[in-house]
């Protein structure tokens, strides 16, 4: 009965790999219009963000969704 379910684990890392991408790109689209935002009112997007802190989660941010990507990119591979 469970076996008609049943899905790879290629499939599972190809979905997340997927979704991490697309995540990426909408996560760097916000980047930029905040970077184009800073840039025409003259401030710096540590004022956008809110402060320092939350400009680095930003970054961390990015970080990590490339890293999963990549991570998932490997797994692909491997299996």
């Amino acid at each position: 009965m469970y076996n008609k379910f049943k899905i790879s684990n290629k499939k599972i890392y190809i979905t997340i790999f997927i979704l991490s991408f697309i995540c990426l790109m909408i996560s760097a689209k916000l980047f930029i219009n905040v970077a184009i935002y800073a840039d025409n009112f003259n401030t710096s997007p540590v004022v956008v963000y809110g402060g320092e802190l939350w400009n680095s989660v930003s970054w961390i941010q990015m970080g990590l969704i490339f890293f999963i990507g990549i991570i998932s990119l490997f797994k692909i591979n491997n299996n």
